[in-house]
């Protein structure tokens, strides 16, 4: 599947895969995603199809909802519209049954790639060469290929034009308020100009040592081990302990790339992040370049996206605890953090069962005291009551479709052997039911602070 825009890079791409597709025994396709941001957008398709029939190639194109995906999520324009041809490129691929997708990157966008990211303020990640080849998506079977990455722009535009081939020239490349076009228009000419540089060949080469360089790191990095640590959430969460452990070049260049995948990738906020990890910054939050923000809990970091915060649930109890949580009384009342109290009451037998999951009653003679109030930690798991087996608390959460920002400041009650004992507001463990028997009962119930 051949990537058109009708440009002179990707029309380039389409004429030399048709001339080596019989050496290869490949079958090309060309396919043209129509961004709609100009009124003659769709007149460019009608061509390039009139250009894959001369060909004689099968040709599909469809429009890109890009003004109207940037109208209901905002973002920027250029990594939305990147984004969006990538998921229909993908898509194309798999429906036609096709293992890979060309696109007709250059060495001069190698170059313009470079000088965006120093733009940016990048550290050494961003220095990394373009790929020749890698997974469209992450996942998917499909490959990206970038076969024309060794030649320069001109190069073929001179073969176009030697074998009497047109292309088309999208005024959008022109459009100055474009970073990247400034950059190939203005920066580039005027060193080349003024200094005699040619960046395009210093640059592919810079990139090339700094793939080297990665491949380095990265092999390092899997040696002393990722700092990744999974805390009550279905994305991972970064352990800030084995995060500081890191040596200072390994921990920049793992965060550098965990940014990187959430489209941040500028030195200073590997920094900014790095320095508030290595001192008290639990409960702190910074917000980051390009709508991103670092979350820290006691344990854990968490990269996440801004916006507009999850409400937390009606009614959910939430409090951050220490870390080795809190003793409870055997009898009187303990605040929390977050507007809540807990009441612990000692009662007699005959006990009624709770009206609601805010209200929990033991047997307390067979409970293992002391108790204590804690937030979940990794791997914890409930025996509900009147339940088969036991149940992870990540899961338990994610049923009742609990915001991953609010899991880790559930309370829970503990007994002196660890067990989950209750869950405020979800679940009820296994241990200590009422019962014929019982003479002596535990009330614990939570309650909104009046105060």
């Amino acid at each position: 599947l051949v990537a058109c825009s009708g440009g002179s890079d990707s029309t380039a791409l389409a004429a030399l895969t048709v001339a080596a597709a019989p050496l290869e025994g490949w079958r090309p396709a060309i396919v043209h995603l129509d961004h709609g941001l100009r009124e003659d957008s769709a007149d460019e398709a009608t061509l390039l199809a009139e250009m894959a029939e001369r060909l004689g190639l099968p040709f599909h194109g469809e429009p890109l909802p890009v003004s109207e995906t940037l109208a209901d999520e905002g973002g920027n324009l250029e990594a939305t519209a990147r984004r969006l041809r990538y998921e229909a490129l993908d898509r194309i691929a798999r429906e036609r049954l096709c293992p890979w997708v060309l696109t007709g990157h250059t060495a001069d966008d190698v170059a313009e790639t470079l000088w965006l990211w120093l733009l940016r303020g990048t550290g050494l990640r961003g220095l990394a060469p373009m790929p020749a080849r890698r997974p469209l998506a992450p996942g998917s079977p499909v490959t990206l290929l970038r076969p024309l990455l060794e030649f320069r722009r001109g190069e073929l535009q001179a073969h176009l034009r030697e074998h009497g081939i047109p292309w088309l020239e999208d005024p959008s490349n022109r459009n100055l308020d474009l970073r990247r076009n400034r950059i190939r228009h203005r920066l580039l000419p005027m060193l080349q100009e003024e200094f005699g540089l040619d960046a395009v060949p210093a640059a592919t080469r810079l990139v090339r040592q700094a793939g080297g360089l990665g491949h380095f790191l990265d092999e390092e990095l899997a040696r002393h081990g990722y700092p990744v640590l999974d805390v009550m959430g279905e994305q991972p969460a970064l352990d800030r302990t084995r995060l500081r452990e890191l040596p200072d070049v390994l921990a920049a260049w793992f965060l550098a790339g965990e940014l990187g995948r959430l489209g941040e990738a500028s030195d200073e906020a590997v920094s900014s992040v790095l320095a508030l990890n290595e001192g008290e910054a639990t409960g702190k939050s910074l917000d980051l370049p390009g709508g991103l923000r670092a979350r820290f809990s006691d344990v854990a970091l968490f990269l996440e996206r801004r916006g507009e915060a999850p409400d937390a649930p009606p009614g959910l109890p939430q409090a951050r605890l220490p870390a080795a949580g809190l003793p409870l009384p055997e009898a009187g009342e303990l605040f929390l953090d977050g507007g809540w109290v807990l009441r612990i009451e000692r009662r007699d037998a005959p006990l009624a069962h709770p009206d609601g999951e805010l209200s929990a009653r033991f047997d307390r003679d067979r409970l293992a005291l002391p108790l204590r109030i804690a937030n979940p930690q990794e791997g914890q798991r409930v025996q509900l009551l009147g339940g088969p087996g036991s149940r992870k608390l990540s899961d338990l959460f994610i049923d009742r479709k609990l915001p991953r920002p609010f899991r880790e400041r559930v309370p829970l009650i503990l007994d002196a052997e660890e067990r989950v004992l209750w869950v405020p507001g979800m679940a009820r463990g296994d241990q200590a039911p009422l019962s014929d028997e019982t003479t002596c009962g535990l009330c614990l119930d939570l309650e909104r602070s009046s105060s």
